[in-house]
């Protein structure tokens, strides 16, 4: 986890579009002028919602500019140590059952959970 190696990737991010100036990119990514700016010379890590915000400003994938300040995406999407995966996905299978279940209407998935239902009586049975 490093902020000088954060600011590199952002430069080379900011050269790589052309090198625009700063304020325009905050601009654009509407956040502060000044975000960058005071974090470089505080040698703080920057907001992480503005860091995301100047990352799709760039066209740059949020979690290049976010894995040198230590957050990375098995951070946010695997379960807690603490957890035994309780309510988390386990697996692309469980994301992709989610993704169907958000997909449909209520009547949907009313029919759907009707149909499992019958099914686990028949099985019970």
């Amino acid at each position: 986890m490093s902020v000088e190696e954060f600011f590199s990737v952002y430069d080379a991010a900011l050269k790589a579009a052309g090198s625009p100036s700063e304020s325009s990119v905050m601009r654009a990514a509407g956040v502060g002028i000044d975000t960058m700016r005071n974090a470089r010379r505080r040698t703080t890590a920057p907001d992480l919602l503005a860091v995301v915000k100047i990352a799709h400003t760039l066209n740059v994938p949020p979690f290049e500019f976010l894995k040198p300040l230590g957050l990375t995406p098995n951070m946010l999407f695997s379960p807690a140590p603490d957890q035994s995966g309780g309510d988390v996905a386990h697996d692309r299978f469980e994301v992709l059952l989610l993704k169907i279940w958000r997909a449909m209407s209520q009547e949907e998935r009313l029919g759907l959970m009707a149909l499992l239902k019958a099914r686990i009586d028949t099985n019970a049975a």
